[in-house]
């Protein structure tokens, strides 16, 4: 589940299923999606691990659906979110650990996911 603080407008629909909305083959957010952009979000996932040195990672991918994470191929690009944590955090590197994120969603530059978020702080859960 994902929860939106801000003091100003709180959001209709989840925040997972506004990012849902981009159509796959799409980079073009629809206003929805602009406007979540803007706010500093809580959004809880699963990690799926893309590199990782010694154990730990400093990067990964989230996704809304528990196993969506341990299987072939990754799920489309508009439910996955490209996790940096904090300067010098890491995180041990278990596949489909639960996790919440707290930052600013921005679209990614990526191939393979849709958004990107510079993480303020993450919990394990």
């Amino acid at each position: 589940m994902l929860i939106l603080f801000s003091s100003s407008k709180s959001f209709a629909a989840s925040p997972w299923e506004i990012l849902n909305t981009l159509h796959p083959a799409s980079s073009k957010p629809n206003s929805q999606i602009k406007e979540l952009l803007t706010k500093p979000v809580e959004i809880s996932g699963y990690t799926i691990v893309d590199e990782f040195k010694d154990e730990e990672i400093s990067e990964f991918l989230l996704t809304q659906q528990h196993g969506s994470c341990i299987h072939d191929p990754l799920p489309s690009p508009n439910n996955l979110i490209h996790v940096i944590m904090p300067a010098g955090k890491t995180l041990p590197a278990y596949v489909g650990q639960k996790l919440v994120v707290h930052g600013t969603i921005k679209m990614s530059t990526r191939s393979d996911c849709a958004y990107e978020i510079q993480a303020d702080s993450v919990q394990q859960l």
